[in-house]
This record gives C-alpha cells, sequence and structure tokens, in this order.
C-alpha cells in the first residue's frame, strides 16, 4: 500500500510539473510606411515570453530578368515580450521582396561546417524557424 502510495504521488507530482510547463509562442508581423523623403521603412513587431529566439532578415532587390537575386541577410536578437525592430530599407531594395522569420538559435561562423557556404560568407546561420512571413517592399 505505501509503495501504491508513493507510485500516485510521484505521478501527481510529475503531472503538475508537466502541466505548468511553458509551451513556447510566438507572434510576428510587419508594416511597411513611406516616410516623408519617400524612403521606405520596414518595422517589425514580434512577441514571446521567452529571451533566445533571433530575427532573421533578408531583403532582396528587384529581379531583372532570369538571374538570380542575392539578398542581403541580417540577424537580431529578440526581446522577451513585445519587442519591435525597425530598418531603413536602402533604395536600391524598393519594389523588391523580403522575408522575415523568428528562429530559435544563431550559430556562429565559428561552430558552422567549413563548407556551409551561407554561414562562412554571412559570419551565422539560423536554425529552428518558429514564425515566417514575406512581403514586397512597395509601400502607398
Amino acid at each position: 500500500m505505501k509503495k501504491l502510495a508513493l507510485l500516485a504521488l510521484g505521478i501527481f507530482l510529475w503531472g503538475a510539473g508537466t502541466a505548468g510547463a511553458r509551451e513556447a509562442v510566438f507572434s510576428m508581423g510587419y508594416s511597411l510606411t513611406r516616410s516623408a523623403d519617400g524612403s521606405l521603412l520596414l518595422t517589425v513587431t514580434t512577441e514571446t515570453a521567452e529571451f533566445g529566439p533571433w530575427l532573421g532578415v533578408t531583403l532582396y532587390p528587384p529581379q531583372e530578368g532570369k538571374e538570380k537575386v542575392i539578398g542581403t541577410n541580417m540577424a537580431f536578437p529578440v526581446k522577451e515580450g513585445k519587442w519591435i525592430k525597425e530598418i531603413a530599407v536602402a533604395p536600391r531594395y524598393r519594389n523588391g521582396t523580403f522575408e522575415i522569420a523568428i528562429w530559435g538559435r544563431r550559430i556562429p561562423k565559428e561552430e558552422c561546417a567549413k563548407d556551409d557556404l551561407f554561414c562562412q560568407q554571412n559570419g551565422f546561420r539560423l536554425q529552428g524557424m518558429h514564425s515566417y512571413a514575406w512581403g514586397q517592399l512597395t509601400a502607398p
């Protein structure tokens, strides 16, 4: 009987511990606005209960012809709670596209494989995507 009571208590405590565990929740939104001088501003808003995720942003210039377009990649540490990141869009990207994503972690170049071309060229790689969006770099 004593073993059964200890087993029941153990299951109860295990259940209580896992029931209180937080699930990672991320939200992300964006807006594009035009300033008085005509330049574009990409504003990304995130909200998370955790500290540690990263915002990855890639800006692409407009594609002309069938050539592959190379983007500019950026990564920013996301702060816990509501966080806003404003990115000034350089004129060369106007009418191009963008991708934004929340990633679980950033891997520095020193920890990347030598044959990981993206990581070697950009100095990092992001891993574990939680949220993703893309859009056109145009604003009214």
